[in-house]
């Protein structure tokens, strides 16, 4: 039996150009492969050597790595959690999946790692959201709807309250692009433990006699 991780998941794979520009992965793997040591990861990589009509050897190459290297990753003599970030981004473009996607596979970014920094950075943002709903001057213009907004929307406020009263309510270093990527990176994780839960349940249930 098959699992998709990518329609599981609700991962989008990069836009065709984007890898070789002619090959895709179908987010297929075999669940026989998902049990062994080399985990999502390698589960992945083995099933586009059949998907992609090329050797292990062929593969190999095309990551720049050994054949050697492939087995030790799949049977767990080497963990895929130490992958380095040129084999791990050549991944990423042979797949055709982004890069951070990849890392959650290998098992180098764990699910805590992004929880925290979302926590930290939302804690920031309502901080001084609080502080805005709070000045007698602009405290009336936050409306319910603005309350319940996303925190992209509210660090995009308070960067213009920021603007307008010269007050400095963030620290420096949180942008608009970070913010937006701690979001994103969440809703990810949260995607693939989803696609990882299902796939549990749908193994699960084949053994339960009806």
């Amino acid at each position: 039996m098959k699992t998709n991780l990518v329609s599981l998941s609700g991962q989008q794979a990069k836009t065709k150009g984007e890898n070789d520009g002619c090959r895709q992965w179908s987010g297929d793997v075999d669940d026989k492969e998902l049990v062994k040591p080399g985990g999502i990861l390698m589960a992945a990589l083995i099933s586009c050597v059949s998907e992609f009509n090329i050797t292990l050897s062929g593969m190999a190459d095309e990551l720049n790595v050994s054949k050697g290297y492939i087995n030790n990753l799949r049977n767990g003599f080497q963990k895929t959690e130490s992958i380095g970030d040129d084999f791990s981004r050549a991944i990423s473009d042979f797949l055709g999946v982004s890069h951070f996607t990849v890392l959650m596979m290998a098992g180098k970014i764990t699910p805590d790692d992004v929880f925290e920094g979302r926590i930290l950075i939302a804690a920031e943002i309502s901080r001084a959201m609080a502080y805005i709903c709070s000045d007698p001057n602009y405290g009336h213009l936050v409306t319910s709807e603005i309350r319940l907004a996303d925190s992209v929307s509210h660090f995009s406020l308070i960067k213009m309250y920021e603007g307008t009263t010269g007050k400095v309510l963030l620290d420096r270093s949180l942008t608009f692009d970070n913010v937006k990527k701690k979001v994103e990176e969440f809703e990810d994780v949260a995607s693939i433990r989803k696609a990882q839960v299902d796939a549990y349940i749908e193994r699960k249930n084949r053994f339960v006699i009806v």
